[in-house]
């Protein structure tokens, strides 16, 4: 039960989307910080259901941004086929509005975009954008 086992993974080309949630936290070290987070996606096409979890380290950056590296593990039920499993790799950033020039709500909470890029296993790159909420 592998991710070089599931269906249609071969080639490296994956047909639907998915959308998801995503919840964590973060402890601040200074200029850097480490975090754990979880994740649950609803696919359409070839993924039914994903969920997983990781570990995020990186550098604060701005008021309220981010950038990180995370490992963890990333179970995926396929529409046909068998389940998969596996490390899950990632890279990514997250900038709220005034760190970007657009001003709007002040302090460290409030909207944030997040730019995420995982790999699984080194499998498959997937390129993902969101909007996430910061407490």
């Amino acid at each position: 039960d592998t991710f070089k086992d599931g269906p249609r993974m071969g080639n490296g080309r994956g047909n639907g989307a998915l959308i998801g949630a995503v919840g964590g936290v973060n402890i601040p070290l200074g200029p850097v910080f480490v975090g754990a987070e979880g994740n649950v996606n609803k696919g359409f096409h070839e993924i039914d259901w994903e969920y997983g979890v990781a570990g995020r380290f990186g550098f604060r950056a701005g008021e309220s941004g981010l950038i990180y590296g995370k490992a963890g593990y990333q179970w995926v039920n396929f529409d046909r086929g068998p389940k998969a499993k596996d490390m899950l790799y990632g890279v990514g950033v997250e900038v709220g509005p005034k760190d970007i020039g657009l001003g709007g709500l002040t302090g460290n909470s409030g909207v944030r975009l997040r730019l995420d890029m995982d790999t699984v296993d080194f499998k498959s790159i997937r390129p993902m954008a969101g909007v996430v909420m910061h407490f």
